[in-house]
């Protein structure tokens, strides 16, 4: 996993990801690793001053009791190398907001490892959103379906510093051939846990057996689901159907698609056949076509495309924690739903194609509305044009 890298961020793994943007480990570990290597710290408006240092800091207004930064090097006009502050979420009530700090972090996946009877190495770390947000991946299992695919099941842990979530453990799938990600629950039936002062209480803790067993479990799940989904055959006119009901607005009978989800359809028929690792023959190269689109491309798809670093910023937190990873959770549900009753794939297949054919009539109509006002427009003024001029004649 690796999410909008800022200038402060770090995306430490065992191999390079596709926005080539890995810092290699090849003995990556919850010892060595860089989020070991710094910490958030706590500022107080009521001193201004680091608990740490003890020097002033630049905090302006104060619109709480806390707020967490932490310090990184950087330059100055001179290119001098200098220390900063650098702010990492809002202002907090310690009363009723806990921080998971990183030593924090890195001890609980370490007793997950533990419980599991699992080393301490693991695959991808690092942070996102410059600090905000932080993450580490554990690889728990691989299999190879019929067409020699190889999917790799992570453990992974999310944290944040600026009060967008929750600490929380997912299971994650990567395919080796072209690096896709998505995640296959965010409730794993296992830990999630709040920023309240009591988030290390014993109760948390006492979770993380059901957790191990959970992540366990999932990955027989997930290779069952993988596999029904590829003996599922689809052609690429029915991928593009499928496509289609997916992206539409609407109830089924009057759903809709938009003019920019056609033209996204279009591309994932593409992925369905061309993309890395994608045969184009089954439900799981539907799955793979979404998962490929969703991870690379959707947030800013032709300046990431170009190689634009910010779009590929941009991307990365769509694809991890964003409306990419919302949508891969959402259509692997799809995908999955209709393996099980690959029935259902003719029906939802003809209500895309429908739900195309209204969108492009809504969107004919508004461009002969469009046309009509401007020829409205056009006589408003020429009659005003006239009458300016009649006016000047008399």
């Amino acid at each position: 996993m690796s999410h909008n890298i800022g200038k402060y961020d770090r995306q430490q793994g065992k191999k390079m990801a596709w926005h080539k943007l890995t810092d290699l480990k090849e003995n990556l570990s919850l010892e060595n690793c860089w989020l070991g290597e710094w910490d958030a710290r706590e500022a107080s408006p009521r001193n201004f001053v680091d608990s740490q240092s003890g020097k002033m800091l630049p905090l302006g207004e104060a619109k709480g009791d806390r707020r967490l930064y932490c310090m990184v090097d950087d330059t100055n006009q001179k290119g001098e190398l200098i220390s900063i502050p650098l702010w990492l979420g809002p202002w907090y009530d310690p009363e009723t907001y806990k921080p998971f700090l990183n030593r924090e972090f890195l001890a609980l996946f370490a007793q997950v490892c533990a419980g599991a009877g699992w080393d301490t190495g693991i695959d991808s770390s690092g942070s996102v959103c410059d600090r905000s947000k932080t993450f580490i991946s554990k690889e728990i299992g691989r299999f190879k379906d019929a067409s020699g695919r190889e999917i790799i099941l992570y453990l992974s842990a999310l944290n944040s510093f600026d009060k967008s979530g929750l600490v929380e453990f997912v299971i994650s799938a990567v395919c080796v051939v072209c690096d896709n990600t998505w995640r296959i629950t965010s409730d794993i039936g296992g830990l999630e846990i709040s920023h309240t002062p009591n988030c290390l209480s014993q109760g948390n803790l006492a979770r993380i057996p059901k957790l191990i067993a959970r992540a366990v479990q999932t990955v027989d799940e997930f290779s069952g689901d993988w596999l029904r989904a590829e003996s599922v055959p689809v052609t690429k006119g029915q991928a593009h159907g499928l496509f289609l009901a997916m992206l539409a607005t609407g109830a089924d009978g009057a759903s809709k698609v938009s003019t920019r989800s056609a033209g996204v359809a279009l591309e994932l028929a593409e992925h369905f056949a061309h993309s890395p690792g994608a045969n184009g023959q089954s439900l799981a190269d539907v799955a793979q076509a979404i998962t490929y689109y969703f991870s690379r491309f959707s947030a800013s798809p032709e300046q990431t495309k170009a190689g634009d670093k910010q779009a590929i910023a941009k991307q990365i937190e769509s694809s991890e924690f964003g409306a990419g990873m919302l949508r891969k959770k959402e259509l692997w549900g799809v995908v999955n739903k209709l393996a099980q009753s690959p029935e259902l794939i003719g029906p939802m297949v003809d209500e895309g194609f429908a739900a195309l054919r209204r969108g492009q009539e809504i969107a004919e109509g508004r461009r002969i509305a469009r046309a009509e006002n401007k020829i409205q427009s056009g006589k408003a003024i020429g009659g005003a044009i006239k009458q300016l001029g009649d006016g000047r004649a008399s």
